[in-house]
């Protein structure tokens, strides 16, 4: 996926086009207070993976850079808080909003300086 410029544009379609077809996915690491490795769980961070049709889950070293390259993080960015929100929504219904976890979010430089990200968060919201 990653050879030469045209498998690189190539590879940057294919994963726009994954992000609108849901291919990627959410998992929660726990963040674990040292002290109390025990204590109840209520604080992850937010990692994504790529379901690929031929290759299966992949980390995000084989899209990430991909993506900065392309300065298509942005688009990566929104989908991962817009899914994370969405979660924690179902959840608090379930569970209530005290007892709902909280996520950490990693944003790539581009999305911290675009100025529709600010608007886009309230909207989410």
């Amino acid at each position: 996926m990653t050879e030469s410029p045209f498998d690189r544009e190539a590879a940057s379609a294919y994963l726009i086009s994954a992000l609108t077809r849901d291919r990627f996915l959410l998992y929660c690491q726990p963040i674990v207070e040292v002290s109390a490795p025990d204590a109840e769980q209520r604080f992850f961070e937010v990692l994504v993976r790529f379901r690929d049709e031929e290759e299966g889950l992949l980390p995000p070293g084989s899209f990430i850079p991909i993506l900065q390259e392309a300065g298509l993080m942005p688009l990566l960015d929104k989908w991962v808080v817009a899914t994370a929100i969405r979660k924690l929504r179902d959840i608090a219904r379930t569970l209530g909003d005290y007892a709902a976890p909280h996520y950490s979010i990693n944003l790539s430089v581009e999305t911290l300086v675009d100025e529709t990200f600010p608007p886009f968060i309230k909207s989410e919201l």
